[in-house]
């Protein structure tokens, strides 16, 4: 093995930055999307929050939202056992429980829980991919130091999770007759985004905040 491997990337990977940042005294479309795809890490992978383990679903709020948990279940991703009728002084509870295949494990990204003991996988549901920078606008007619950058990005690589999670969304939508297509996955619609970028001595940047005006893609803030 070549000890000197890593050192010959973090080289190489400064020589990129360096570069990048001299070729764009004037920022061009080709330099503003360099810049943000590297600020922003695209393709960028979305999560969902999807619960496994006991899952209780009240008869008083609908029932339970099985159009999701089927289709997964058919997909030999979970399993999607029914486990009676549970009651407390207040409710009545459909019980359920939920548990990943190997196949359903593929798509893991993390997990938590809440206080109460609910557990929660974060399961993959798709990728934002980049697609172009469409306008460049200087903020002012007396500084080239301040540009307003439009680009747009759509999602690629729905996962059967993504799927599932369209399914949710719809359910909730027919339930109370309400519609947010916003939340959905899918392949042919295209976001439109607009940051600002500053030129300073270390070259151009994207001003905070950093995160997709959307809001289907969070987005921390690189260090």
């Amino acid at each position: 093995m070549n000890t000197n491997q890593p050192r010959l990337l973090s080289v190489a990977l400064c020589l990129c930055i360096a570069l990048l940042s001299s070729s764009c005294n004037k920022l061009t479309k080709a330099c503003a999307s360099e810049i943000i795809r590297d600020t922003y890490g695209f393709p960028i992978a979305r999560t969902e929050l999807f619960q496994y383990g006991e899952i209780n679903y009240s008869r008083h709020f609908g029932g339970s939202n099985m159009r999701e948990h089927k289709y997964l279940a058919e997909n030999g991703l979970i399993t999607f056992e029914y486990q009676g009728v549970k009651k407390d002084p207040a409710f009545i509870y459909e019980s359920y429980h939920l548990e990943m295949t190997p196949h359903g494990h593929e798509y893991i990204v993390n997990e938590t829980g809440t206080p109460d003991g609910r557990r929660f996988y974060y399961m993959k549901t798709a990728d934002g991919k980049f697609n172009a920078v469409t306008e460049i606008h200087p903020l002012s007619d007396t500084s080239d130091t301040s540009i307003k950058v439009e680009f747009s990005w759509s999602y690629i690589n729905i996962t059967p999770f993504g799927v599932a999670s369209n399914l949710r969304v719809r359910s909730n939508n027919d339930m109370c007759g309400v519609s947010f297509t916003g939340d959905e996955y899918d392949e042919e619609w295209i976001f439109d985004e607009t940051v600002v970028f500053i030129k300073d001595d270390g070259g151009w940047t994207i001003q905070p905040p950093l995160v997709l005006r959307s809001g289907l893609i969070r987005v921390e803030s690189p260090e």
